[in-house]
Parts: structure tokens; sequence; C-alpha cells
């Protein structure tokens, strides 16, 4: 035999008697450590996942805890963050939570039994980005009543996550909550419309938009509102007005006299003769007080006195205007209006009817007005004197005569005569629009069309449900 041949037998032989040897030094009743892997890191977000392992052989001793492991530095261990699971062989699944978005983790699973713990192979994973709550700014405040509002808001980002709610809250302390006043105005990203109802009048309130999302509420900016006293209207220039109900109609009370849209654009004006008849020819909107001077305006001084007296006489391209001429929530009347106005009257009063309807729409101030004092005045505003007809207010509607002016001269005339009120209807007849009129010397109210270019007032209307 060979020295070489020989060498190996001797070495296997020593190495099975080594072997041998550490057998037979372990006890029959020693331990080995559980064996265990790692399943797969799933349903990672933001603050958690899902893992766990499997527990593949107990190492001859009941598994007292099993679980995961995780830590932002490799090779965790159950002296970092752990889940307690089950204890036993086989499958198991671990929550994890607790984590910190947009961070990378170590997981291994693990088990112990009385001979230690063992690890499983380590896996990484990276939470998502972490959700915010969403951002939202605040619509301005229209359609100011004395017990409502229309304001809303635009939530522009979600924070990462679905937008449950949203609306507008209030308050008349400083920065609502939704735990104060608010709408629930559908869900998700996007601009929308909030309805605040409910409001006491003269009475100030802190609006703020908001929305919802897993992670909490974002606010938009505050705004402020104060509500008209009861019954009342403001145009866009902050014209205040008395207002009254009659059937399913709120009317203004006073002739509107704002110079400027509900975008806040000019109304161009004050125009006269001939730059009046010019707006008119190019079909754009126009307004003038009646002239300072003209017959019929005797103690009327300046363009302020006149405008607050009588209100603004404006063109038909101003009454349909696509930028509002009327504030958010009232129009300038149609024909039905109109109709309702009068039929309200007559069937509420059994001495009214079609013959003098115009007679109780009319304000009770007019010269030589058979009640006497103080109905009988020089002072404006008032009607024309007359034996017949005269106004008497029965509804309140205290309808005034600001005059009218012309379409082909722009010259001012009838003050006091005559009180002619835009419709927004066309005529079906080409270069006609359609107004009302009361006129001193009858009782009717009068129906009318002619050209657009004559100057007219205009009476707005909100219509009420039904």
């Amino acid at each position: 035999m060979s020295k070489k041949v020989t060498h190996y037998v001797l070495s296997v032989f020593l190495l099975a008697a080594m072997l041998l040897t550490v057998h037979s030094c372990k006890k029959d009743d020693e331990k080995d450590p559980p064996v265990v892997t790692t399943r797969e890191v799933t349903q990672i977000t933001a603050s958690g996942a899902a893992s766990g392992g499997t527990v593949m052989s107990d190492g001859g001793s009941a598994i007292e805890a099993r679980g995961v492991v995780w830590s932002t530095n490799p090779n965790p261990t159950i002296s970092d963050s752990k889940t307690n699971d089950n204890p036993g062989v086989g499958h198991f699944t671990s929550l994890i939570t607790g984590l910190t978005p947009d961070t990378k983790y170590y997981v291994r699973a693990y088990a112990t039994n009385e001979a230690g713990t063992s690890y499983g192979d380590q896996l990484e994973f990276t939470t998502t980005p972490g959700t915010d709550p969403p951002t939202v700014t605040t619509t301005a405040v229209t359609g100011l009543s004395d017990d409502s509002a229309i304001s809303g808001g635009e939530v522009v980002s979600d924070g990462g996550a679905p937008v449950t709610a949203r609306g507008v809250v209030w308050a008349t302390t400083e920065n609502p909550t939704i735990d104060n006043n608010k709408t629930e105005d559908g869900e998700g990203v996007g601009v929308f419309v909030s309805q605040l109802t409910g409001l006491n009048d003269e009475t100030t309130y802190y609006v703020r938009a908001y929305a919802i999302n897993e992670e909490g509420v974002g606010y938009g900016e505050q705004i402020t509102l104060t509500t008209w006293k009861k019954n009342t209207m403001v145009d866009a220039q902050g014209n205040v007005y008395p207002t009254v109900v009659l059937g399913n109609r709120v009317w203004m009370a006073k002739n509107l006299r704002t110079t400027i849209f509900n975008n806040g654009d000019p109304i161009p004006g004050p125009n006269h003769d001939a730059d009046w008849v010019a707006a008119g020819d190019k079909g754009e909107p126009s307004w003038a007080t009646f002239k300072i001077g003209r017959p019929g305006a005797d103690g009327i001084t300046t363009d302020e006195q006149m405008i607050e007296l009588y209100g603004a006489i404006y063109n038909w391209f101003v009454a349909v205007d696509p930028r509002g001429v009327c504030p958010v929530g009232w129009i300038v009347p149609d024909l039905s209006d109109f109709t309702e106005l009068r039929n309200y009257v007559i069937d509420n009063y059994d001495d009214v009817t079609t013959e003098n309807v115009g007679d109780a729409l009319k304000g009770a101030r007019q010269i030589d007005h058979p009640w006497g004092a103080p109905y009988a005045t020089d002072e404006h505003p008032r009607w024309r004197a007359d034996g017949t007809f005269y106004g008497t207010d029965r509804v309140g509607f205290n309808a005034h005569a600001p005059g009218t002016l012309s379409a082909t001269t722009g010259a001012s005339s009838w003050i006091g005569r005559d009180a002619g009120y835009w419709t927004s209807v066309d005529h079906e007849l080409d270069d006609r629009a359609y107004f009302r009129r009361l006129q001193s010397e009858t009782g009717v109210l009068g129906n009318f069309y002619g050209s657009p270019k004559t100057g007219h007032g205009i009476r707005c209307v909100k219509r009420l449900e039904d």
C-alpha cells in the first residue's frame, strides 16, 4: 500500500473518530434551536406592512415565541421591534405597524424554544411616502342674504389619500372646525359649491373650506361674511335695498342703482344725449340718471342725489349682460314674474283689479295726493299730480318713477310720471324688448315692448320655492 493511500485512510478514520466523540458527548435530552424562514413582505404602506414566516422545525422542544423582528439597521434581533405571534410550528403571519413613511427597513422571522432563538433570512422593504391632510382653498362668498350665503372651495391636493368628505365650516368665532356648523359637499379633489343656511341676520360669521382624508382635516383660508339686515338686499356695489315678499317672489322695494356688474366691471356711464345714443347703437351697456335741470327734477342738484332718490336708468343691454347686474340669487324679472306680481295683488285684495293694480304698486308720495300729508308732497321721490289715479302702496312694492331716456336722442323725460321696468325678454320683432310700466295717469300695470336702447329702471326679483 502506497504512502498516499495510507495517509488518506488514516484521515478518514480520524474524522470518523472525532464525529463519534462529539456525538457521544451530547446528552440524549439536549435540544436544538428552531429552524425558521422569513415570508415575503407585502401590504406595504406609509406606516405598516405584512410579513411572517414558517417554523420548519421546533428543534426538539416547544416553540415559546415566534414572529418577525425589524429595524432600520441590518440583522434585527428580538431586542429590536418585534411581533409575538401564536407559538408553534408551521406558517404564521405578522403585521408590522408604527413605521415611518418613506423609510427603509430590515426584517427577519424568528422563533424561540428552550435552546434559543433562531432567525430566518433577512429581507428589506421601504415604506410608502406618508399622507398629509388635504390642501383646500376657500371660495369667496356670494349670494349673501339675511339668512343664507354661498361659498365653497377647491381641494387642490388629496394629501396622498382619498378625500372622503369636503365642504365649509362656519361659526361666529374665528377658525371654525368640523365640530361647528358645516356642509357636506361630496368627496375627492376639485371645485365644490356650498350653501350656508340658517344664518342670523346682521351677524358676522367666519368661514373656512375643509376636506378630510385618513390623515386628518385640512382647512382653507378663513374669510368673513356679514349677513344683511332682515328684509333687505345688497348689490355688488354695497348698496342696500328694502325687499318685500309677494307670493313666491321677493322683490326689491326700491329701484336698482348699482353702476357695476357682479364681477366688478363698471357699467359704462353716466351717459346722456349723444353718448347714450352711441352706446345703444353699438349694443353696449349704458347707465344714466335723469338729467339734472330737466323738467320735473326741480330741487335735485347732483347725480348722487338723483340716483339715491330714483335709482339708475339702464338700457336693455345692461339687463341681459352675462356679467349680471342683479346680485347672485336674484334676476332681472321675465314676463312671468310680473304676471305673478299682478295676479298676487289682485287675488289677495278684493278691491284691486286689473284697472287699479298699478296704483296698489305705486309708492304713496304724490303732488296733491288726496290722502293729504305726509303723502301729499313736493319732495322727491314723488309722482306727478293726478285727480283720479294715485299710489296706495298696498303691498310695499313702493314703485317710483325715474323717467326715461330716449333711444334716438338720449334726452331725459317723464320723471315722476313714468316708471318703466325692464324684463329679460326680447321681443319677436327685431330690435325690441319687453318692459313693464306704471304711469301717474293710469292705474294699470302696462305691458309694453320697445327699443332696447331706451332707458328704464330695473327691479330685481328672487324666486322662492313653490
